[in-house]
């Protein structure tokens, strides 16, 4: 939720939360919500915010506090990564402004662009695009001298097209993201490494290394100067990439040491169980097996399973993807029996995963 509604919202309260108990209840429940999930207390956030959502049935489908109950209960399922509740309850938002007439308003322009962000990560990619391309129609009909604010939307939308590999698309909309925020905030501010990221991803896709490098240098040079000295997950990220990267020009040995770098940091900002350690050790496993370290890459290998397992699930095709990669392994390792009975078990979840289960 935006910062103005908000205050909109808890502004309204002042003076009147004594005139009675219902609102009373859940202005404290709501604003308990809020602030157990700014210090990620999740398990309380989520209580106070449940609470905050009972307690708005009594004010009406379409009153704010039961959007922003929805909405601050939808933030906290998108932080633990509960995509399809996350997504279920900004629905009910957008809902209940259509029906108010309010979805074409500046909030509903986040609304839409959070929303996007859940559909992507749940791979319903023409949802997402639906949903990004009527928040950035919202943002620059209200929004037009707010660069940045357009910009965020434009990422989301690049990365979205670089996700389909539309190549051309992609490095538009990420050119375009990084124009506007240099326009407005400067060559420097931490916004824009998501951005350099993203075109990078782009130019390694279209082995254009060289630029996707320099693009990369940039982002960790900026990220440098952020939180913990740097060491925080805009690095991680710009050093992943990188690795991808050196890995793409068979610079193993460099590729080898900025994954390990990477994979640390991750852990340490993200924790060791987050999706993108999975992905880093995915990768640093198939780096691992081109280098012939077989061993190494199978230990890689089995942590990204049990990580991918834990977020998506045995039968998700992420976590299937890497139990492949070690079957691989395996049989180069000549251990045909394991791989052999690896595939069966890869196969016995994909026919799961066919049967919606």
């Amino acid at each position: 939720m935006n910062l103005k509604r908000i205050i909109l919202i808890t502004a309204s309260l002042v003076g009147v939360g004594t005139a009675s108990p219902a609102l009373a209840e859940w202005r404290t429940n709501y604003e308990s919500a809020r602030e157990a999930l700014k210090n990620k207390d999740f398990r309380n956030a989520e209580n106070a915010a449940v609470e905050a959502l009972n307690e708005s049935d009594a004010f009406g489908a379409t009153d704010e506090r039961k959007l922003a109950s929805l909405e601050i209960l939808s933030d906290i399922y998108r932080e633990t990564r509960q995509w399809a509740a996350a997504g279920s309850l900004l629905e009910q938002v957008i809902q209940a402004m259509k029906t108010l007439g309010t979805d074409g308003s500046p909030d509903a322009g986040f609304v839409f662009n959070k929303l996007g962000v859940i559909y992507q990560q749940m791979r319903e990619n023409d949802k997402a695009q639906v949903a990004y391309e009527t928040a950035l129609a919202i943002k620059r009909r209200k929004y037009k001298d707010n660069v940045t604010s357009i910009a965020i939307v434009v990422t989301n939308l690049g990365e979205l097209y670089r996700r389909k590999k539309d190549w051309p698309k992609a490095e538009e909309l990420h050119k375009q993201a990084i124009a506007d925020k240099e326009s407005e905030l400067g060559p420097d501010h931490p916004t824009l490494v998501p951005s350099l990221n993203n075109l990078a991803l782009v130019y390694k896709e279209v082995k254009r290394y060289d630029e996707a490098i320099a693009l990369l240098t940039r982002a960790k040079a900026i990220a440098a100067k952020g939180d913990n000295a740097g060491r925080n997950a805009d690095m991680a990220t710009a050093l992943h990439n990188l690795s991808d990267v050196l890995t793409a020009q068979t610079k193993y040995k460099e590729a080898k040491a900025t994954y390990e770098e990477a994979i640390q940091m991750r852990k340490e900002v993200l924790g060791p169980q987050h999706p993108n350690v999975g992905e880093s050790l995915n990768n640093y496993g198939a780096l691992l097996q081109a280098m012939n370290l077989l061993e190494d890459a199978l230990r890689a290998y089995d942590e990204a399973i049990q990580i991918r397992k834990l977020e998506f699930g045995a039968s998700d095709q992420r976590t299937t993807l890497v139990m492949t990669n070690k079957a691989m392994a395996l049989d180069r390792l000549k251990r045909f029996e394991d791989a052999t009975k690896l595939r069966e078990e890869i196969k016995q979840l994909e026919l799961r995963r066919q049967n919606g289960q």
